[in-house]
């Protein structure tokens, strides 16, 4: 068996290798990694940036969202953390979104753990929901449902850091979702291609007004806040293969950048 410590010392070789001689290939739209101060995060209502070392890796200089409050859920106003420099949402011909969470407590629903650029993440009692916002002129969202258990555990389980990744593809309409953990690799769940259209969580004018949220939805009010923490949040304008998603779980886990920028 590999000690350890080697083990470690050959992902972060292997990440920094690979990182210096990627070329950027302009995939990445947009990333929080919340492990230096930003002017386009605006934390509210009790969410910030937490700990030194809080975050996935542990790492002294590694920090997460977080909101770690019991009784979150039935706060109005409850924490999240606003994207100031928010602009019109991008719309994808096909998409990739990893991010990492670590759930303070099984919430009853609902918890949002992020809604970036007309992608929102919930997270019900039965496990995740993606919505995907359908088109311009469509206010629907495709909602996809994909269940409570995943590869590893369930998606629902405390105390534990679960990295969590899914892609669609717009000409197939066809959802990937893929789940891994911080002892586990990244292993694939299923593909869904059957969604089922769904009104947003707040009306289309509500979603104009107010910016894309991290840890809560839009706005004051259908509140939805995340107890826990969140770490290296990343939206990627292609569906990514399975070994790309475990080099991006491998080189988080040592705080160090992907190479797939």
């Amino acid at each position: 068996m590999i000690p350890r410590q080697l083990l470690s010392l050959s992902l972060l070789i292997l990440c920094s290798y690979v990182t210096a001689q990627a070329a950027p290939l302009g995939l990445l739209v947009h990333e929080e990694t919340f492990n230096l101060p930003t002017h386009t995060l605006a934390y509210r209502n009790g969410a910030a940036t937490s700990e030194s070392g809080s975050g996935v890796s542990g790492h002294s200089d590694d920090r997460a969202y977080a909101a770690n409050l019991p009784d979150s859920i039935n706060r109005p106003g409850g924490p999240m953390a606003e994207l100031t420099s928010f602009t019109e949402g991008e719309s994808f011909d096909a998409f990739t979104a990893t991010l990492w969470y670590r759930l303070s407590t099984e919430q009853p629903e609902l918890m949002v753990p992020f809604s970036v650029h007309g992608i929102q993440l919930l997270f019900h009692k039965q496990g995740p929901e993606i919505r995907i916002e359908n088109s311009d002129t469509d206010p629907r969202f495709l909602q996809f449902t994909p269940g409570g258990q995943g590869p590893h555990l369930p998606w629902r389980k405390s105390d534990v850091w679960i990295f969590f990744a899914f892609s669609w593809d717009r000409e197939t309409n066809t959802l990937s979702i893929y789940q891994g953990t911080d002892q586990q690799p990244v292993r694939f769940m299923r593909n869904m291609n059957r969604p089922v259209p769904t009104k947003p969580s707040m009306p289309r004018d509500d979603l104009d007004r107010y910016p894309d949220t991290i840890g809560n939805t839009h706005g004051p009010r259908n509140d939805r806040p995340l107890a826990g923490r969140l770490d290296n949040i990343r939206l990627y304008r292609t569906t990514l293969p399975p070994d790309a998603l475990e080099l991006i779980r491998q080189c988080d886990l040592q705080n160090v950048t992907p190479p797939i920028r």
